[in-house]
C-alpha cells in the first residue's frame, strides 16, 4: 500500500504557488490574472522581479503601479518626474551608493539609498546608453545591480529586494485570556531549559500565540539571565518586524500633548536642507538641531551608522525616518525630545 502512495505522490503534479500562476498567465496576456496580481499587491514584488529578467517589458508597468500603490505615506507625488526624457549616459563606476543619489538629485528625482552589501551586487558598473526617460534610468540601475526600489517618506529609495519587500509574515493579532497568559508565562520559562528541543518548541508556540504575548515577553527584558532576554528579544522581533523597514515612525501612534506636540508640529512642517555625503547619523543629527532647534536623545552609538541624503523638499518627518528606518531604529518624541533607539527598543517603550 505504501509503494502506492508514493508512486500516486511522484506521479502527482507539483503545487504551483497561486502568484506564480497569476504571473504566467499575466505574461501571456491575460487581463484579469493582471488584477489579481494589482490586489496580491506587495507580495507580488519579488515574483514579479525575477520574471522581468525575461519580460522587462510587460513587467515594469505593473511593477511600478503595485509600488505607487504601496507608497508611504500616500500615493506616489514623483512620477511626472520620471516622465521626463533622459539624454545619453556615461558608463559609471557606482563605487559608492551616493554617487545615485547625487546623480538622481540632478535630475530632480529625490533618492535615498537603504543599507545593503556592496559585496552582494552584480556589478559595480552601470552602463546606460539613452535609458529613455527618467524612471527607466531607475529600472535599468536596479537591473544591472541587483537592487530595486520604492517609494516611501516622499522620497525614491533604492535598496535590497528582500529588504524592501520581505516576505510577509502572518502573525496573529489577538488579546490573550488568563490562561492563555498563565501558558505563555510558562513557555517564556521553558525558553531558557537546557533542550534545545524545548527552547525551540517553546518559541514556536509563543509565537503561535501572536502579538498578544508581546507584553510577556517584554516584561522579560530586565531578567538577568541573558540568553533567556535575548530569545525573548528574538521572538519579539519576529513579532514586531513582520514588513518593510520603511513605514510611519513611532511618534505617530504617540498621544501627543503639549510641547511634545508641538515638536511633532515641527517635524511634519520644516524642510530641511541637506546636501550629505556618507556621514554619521550623529553628525547630520547635529546639523537638524543647529537648523531647526531640535534636541536629540539617544542610548545608541549613533556616530557609527553613516548615511546619504539629499533633501529635496520632504519634511523633516520624512527625513528623520529615512535615516533612522535605514538603519533599523525609531523614533519617539518625549519631554520636548526626538529619543531614538533601536526598533525593537522603541517598540518596547511605546506603550
Amino acid at each position: 500500500m505504501s509503494w502506492v502512495l508514493l508512486v500516486a505522490l511522484l506521479q502527482a503534479p507539483a503545487q504551483v504557488n497561486p502568484i506564480e500562476r497569476h504571473i504566467e498567465a499575466f505574461l501571456k496576456g491575460d487581463l484579469e490574472a493582471r488584477s489579481e496580481l494589482l490586489k496580491l499587491g506587495v507580495p507580488s514584488i519579488r515574483p514579479l522581479l525575477k520574471a522581468r529578467i525575461r519580460h522587462a517589458s510587460k513587467v515594469d508597468a505593473l511593477l511600478f503601479e503595485i509600488k505607487s500603490g504601496a507608497a508611504y505615506p500616500a500615493a506616489v507625488v514623483l512620477p511626472g518626474r520620471f516622465a521626463e526624457r533622459e539624454g545619453m549616459m556615461r558608463n559609471e563606476q557606482w563605487s559608492a551608493p551616493y554617487l545615485l543619489v547625487t546623480e538622481c538629485k540632478s535630475r530632480g528625482i529625490p533618492l535615498f539609498t537603504d543599507q545593503f552589501d556592496k559585496a552582494r551586487l552584480k556589478t559595480p558598473r552601470m552602463v546606460l546608453f539613452n535609458p529613455g526617460t527618467r524612471l527607466q534610468f531607475i529600472e535599468m540601475f536596479c537591473q544591472e545591480s541587483g537592487l530595486d526600489y520604492g517609494f516611501f517618506h516622499n522620497t525614491v529609495v533604492i535598496g535590497s529586494p528582500d529588504r524592501l519587500w520581505p516576505d510577509q509574515v502572518q502573525v496573529k493579532t489577538a488579546t490573550l485570556n488568563e490562561s492563555e497568559l498563565t501558558h505563555a508565562r510558562t513557555l517564556v520559562e521553558k525558553l531558557g531549559d537546557p533542550s534545545i528541543e524545548s527552547r525551540e518548541s517553546a518559541s514556536r508556540e509563543l509565537l503561535a500565540l501572536g502579538t498578544g504575548v508581546m507584553d510577556v515577553l517584554k516584561a522579560q527584558l530586565k531578567r538577568e539571565d541573558r540568553e533567556l532576554v535575548t530569545r525573548c528579544e528574538a521572538i519579539l522581533r519576529r513579532l514586531i518586524q513582520t514588513g518593510c523597514p520603511f513605514g510611519p515612525s513611532a511618534c505617530l501612534r504617540q498621544k501627543l500633548t503639549g510641547d511634545d506636540e508641538a515638536v511633532l508640529r515641527v517635524l511634519r512642517k520644516e524642510a530641511p536642507r541637506l546636501a550629505v555625503n556618507i556621514d554619521d547619523v550623529a553628525h547630520i543629527l547635529k546639523e537638524l538641531s543647529a537648523a531647526h532647534g531640535l534636541k536629540f536623545e539617544s542610548a545608541l552609538d549613533l556616530t557609527v551608522p553613516e548615511s546619504t541624503i539629499h533633501t529635496s523638499g520632504q519634511s523633516l518627518l520624512d527625513v528623520i525616518s529615512l535615516i533612522t528606518q535605514s538603519h533599523d531604529m525609531d523614533f519617539l518624541i518625549l519631554d520636548g525630545k526626538v529619543v531614538i533607539d533601536s526598533r525593537l527598543a522603541i517598540e518596547v517603550r511605546l506603550k
